[in-house]
């Protein structure tokens, strides 16, 4: 997740930081990369569409932020990683990195 104790998130704001979000900017959220995700995240809203019009049906109570907190976790993962988040723990991964960050 980060590269020895840098990273952009905590990174001191100088010379390092603004190379890391031009980077970011010009690599990672260029628009054509953005777009190039656009079937995914349109085949995600339709899944919680669909479910929430089950929910609907059923007359269930939906937590909306959970809902969502979940949609945006799925996509990222499938950008990010190329699959579904159930394919592993990436919490466990993420707190694992983060535990052995801090130890160093």
């Amino acid at each position: 997740m980060t590269y020895g104790k840098k990273g952009i998130i905590f990174t001191e704001y100088g010379d390092y930081w603004r190379n890391m979000r031009k980077l970011c900017s010009v690599q990672l959220l260029h628009s054509s990369k953005v777009e190039m995700f656009a079937p995914l995240r349109k085949e995600e809203v339709g899944l919680l569409v669909k479910s929430l019009r089950n929910s609907a049906t059923l007359h269930e109570v939906v937590n909306v932020s959970k809902v969502v907190a979940e949609l945006i976790e799925n996509i990222t993962c499938k950008m990010i990683l190329g699959r579904s988040k159930d394919d592993f723990d990436l919490k466990g991964l993420v707190h694992e990195g983060d535990v052995i960050d801090w130890k160093i």
